[in-house]
């Protein structure tokens, strides 16, 4: 039988999260078929109050390095770093998105009328909902996280929606947090510029705070997917806590140069 609308608003109901911000990561197909598609699963979250909001990456917008200022320790290998030269500019009112690692329950959020983004070229989140623009408003490209510390101040949650803790971005918040800095990145300033950008570090070794957060969630089977709930606040504390005692928790592998550099506190001032 495929999912439907009703289903998913039991399951939010049975958790609580009613009237409530939640910004879920999701693997779509992880929830077999569902009756209305990616949109009907939105609804479902609307339909109980919610705020829904979602990573929209747009890595797309990044250029090339430029010849000077490049910093160290910025987990990247200059000399091979391939990014496309281009003119295109950032702006929220844009749908542009990375479809293919962001997915379907991004991708129809961005596209519906009325949605909020936030203001950062490559890291963008998108809500809907009656707080999607006061969550994030505070993005920009200088503050890559502002809606995630919105999330945490307002005592939201976070859903995984079939996916690790890999996928969680309030990870990287918790990184900067700890001390260490965002790597940096280039785009495009509309003028003619090659502008500075914050971006994220490698998140293949989040699985590895499992152990950890799972005792701060529940598990919950809705279609054929398994959501991962808790508190983003609860999760954020506990993180941050873990990179200060265990800053090697986040390692994916000895040799990842992003790892590497953001162990060692991210790029050089």
């Amino acid at each position: 039988m495929p999912l439907n609308g009703q289903q998913i608003r039991t399951a939010l109901r049975q958790h609580g999260i009613v009237d409530a911000i939640v910004c879920i990561h999701s693997s779509y197909k992880s929830l077999g078929k569902v009756e209305g598609g990616p949109d009907a699963v939105l609804d479902a979250f609307l339909a109980e109050g919610n705020t829904v909001m979602t990573p929209t990456f747009s890595n797309s917008f990044l250029v090339p390095p430029p010849s000077d200022g490049r910093p160290g320790r910025n987990g990247i290998d200059y000399g091979s770093a391939a990014y496309e030269a281009h003119g295109r500019v950032f702006h929220s009112q844009t749908n542009t998105i990375d479809r293919e690692t962001m997915g379907a329950i991004p991708a129809a959020l961005l596209a519906r009328s009325g949605r909020a983004r936030g203001n950062h070229p490559t890291h963008s989140f998108t809500a809907v909902g009656p707080s999607a623009v006061s969550l994030t408003a505070t993005q920009s490209r200088e503050r890559i996280y502002g809606a995630l510390e919105q999330l945490v101040e307002q005592d939201g949650w976070v859903v995984l929606i079939g996916v690790g803790f890999d996928r969680m971005t309030l990870l990287h918040l918790a990184e900067l947090q700890a001390g260490r800095r965002s790597f940096i990145r280039w785009v495009n300033d509309g003028e003619g510029n090659k502008v500075r950008s914050p971006v994220g570090s490698c998140s293949s070794g989040f699985t590895r705070f499992e152990p950890v957060l799972l005792p701060l969630t529940r598990r919950s089977r809705v279609g054929e997917s398994v959501w991962t709930i808790g508190r983003a606040r609860d999760l954020a504390g506990k993180a941050l806590d873990t990179i200060r005692a265990e800053p090697e928790l986040t390692r994916c592998g000895p040799d990842c140069i992003r790892c590497c550099d953001a162990i060692a506190g991210g790029p050089i001032p």
